[in-house]
């Protein structure tokens, strides 16, 4: 999670089911980069990926993960504000 593009593709999955054009577009970064982004992620199962058709639809993990980003943001905005 120490990488920006990766914590915006966190954030992107918590509200919904997202495939890899979506990240692309939101990111403004290759395709390659988001897929190897997205691989170290599911490694650490804080991605999960389903396949829906031709697409993969990449989530959150479980509510685990969902939990610590909402921590995390909370903790952030208490400090900037």
């Amino acid at each position: 999670m120490g990488d920006a593009n990766r914590m915006r593709i966190l954030f992107l999955c918590a509200k919904e089911a997202t495939p890899v054009n979506h990240f692309v577009e939101k990111l403004g970064v290759s395709q390659p980069l988001v897929s190897h982004h997205l691989k170290l992620m599911k490694q650490q199962r804080l991605i999960k990926g389903e396949r829906q058709g031709k697409q993969v639809l990449y989530s959150l993990y479980d509510e685990h993960v969902h939990c610590i980003l909402q921590d995390m943001y909370k903790h952030w905005s208490d400090e900037t504000h």
